[in-house]
Order: C-alpha cells, then structure tokens, then sequence
C-alpha cells in the first residue's frame, strides 16, 4: 500500500517538474527524492521493528 503511495507521489512530481519553470523543476526533484527516501528510510525501520 505505501508503495502505491510512493508511485503516486513520484507521478506527481513528474508532473509538477514538468509544468514548472526550470529554475524549479530541479529543486522540486530534489525534493521529491528527499521525500522518498525519507519515506522509504521509514518503512524500512518500522519493518524492522516488527521483526
């Protein structure tokens, strides 16, 4: 499910980069990839908690 949500956000931004003037479309992937990771750095601990 939180997978879906990491498509979803990553579809979004593709979207937002591409709509936005390039002075911000590198800054919005890059907080786009801080995010992911973030999440993903998330899913990871709470994995690993439940072991």
């Amino acid at each position: 499910m939180v997978y879906r949500w990491v498509g979803l956000l990553a579809l979004a931004t593709a979207a937002l980069v591409q709509l936005a003037p390039p002075s911000e479309s590198a800054h919005i992937s890059d907080l786009s990839v801080e995010l992911n990771e973030n999440i993903l750095g998330r899913l990871e601990a709470s994995s690993l908690a439940k072991m």
